[in-house]
């Protein structure tokens, strides 16, 4: 015979789950892609969402004018940032949210090193790697980010930018972003020759999609 249902009075308590952990942090991943029609531009967008994050676009400018070679906007067009190459040297003359910033090269590492403008953040340096990419390591030695590159600096038509998880965005991101940039397409300049010579398809192609 079997023994009637215990009634709510005597039944034992649920327990409570417990609470399940909290996610892995993983990376960003950011689009970089060609963009230009009547002006070369390089457009970066978010790679889940699609939403613009910046743009890099080449104005026309002589070879004596002390215009920055390249202007970089947020998604809302507010300016970001400026860059200006040397002819002689390697090293880049970077313009953050209207604070100047020597963006140098270190000739043992083949890469370059900058100090950033956010507190607790320290020096900021990016190095080529062999498989087409750079990375870009912080104060301790750790990768926060890495861009594809194809051959002789030249950025893939559409790569990727792979910021670390520890890179929430805002002001660090920014640098990030125009620092790696920067660094591929000095190179390219560099390797493919003089400002003629990158007009037109030429700098279209080079670079092939954040937020302020």
């Amino acid at each position: 015979m079997p023994y009637p249902p215990v009634s709510s009075a005597f039944a034992l308590p649920q327990q409570a789950q417990p609470p399940l952990p909290p996610p892995v942090p993983t990376s960003r991943c950011l689009n970089v892609k060609n963009g230009g029609l009547s002006r070369p531009q390089i457009l970066i967008t978010d790679s889940l969402t699609s939403m613009p994050l910046y743009t890099f676009t080449f104005p026309k400018r002589s070879h004596l004018s002390s215009e920055p070679h390249i202007s970089v906007t947020g998604p809302s067009g507010a300016p970001v940032a400026t860059i200006h190459f040397h002819s002689m040297s390697n090293d880049i003359d970077l313009v953050i949210h209207g604070q100047a910033v020597a963006f140098k090269t270190n000739g043992i590492t083949a890469g370059h090193g900058m100090v950033s403008h956010v507190p607790g953040v320290g020096k900021l340096k990016w190095k080529n790697k062999r498989g087409g990419e750079i990375k870009c390591k912080d104060e301790k030695g750790e990768v926060i980010a890495r861009l594809e590159v194809g051959t002789w600096g030249k950025v893939k038509k559409e790569a990727q930018f792979e910021v670390g998880s520890g890179v929430t965005g805002g002001a660090v991101m920014d640098e990030i972003v125009v620092s790696g940039i920067s660094m591929v397409e000095n190179r390219r300049r560099k390797n493919g020759g003089s400002e003629l010579a990158q007009a037109g398809a030429d700098v279209a192609g080079a670079l092939g999609g954040a937020g302020a």
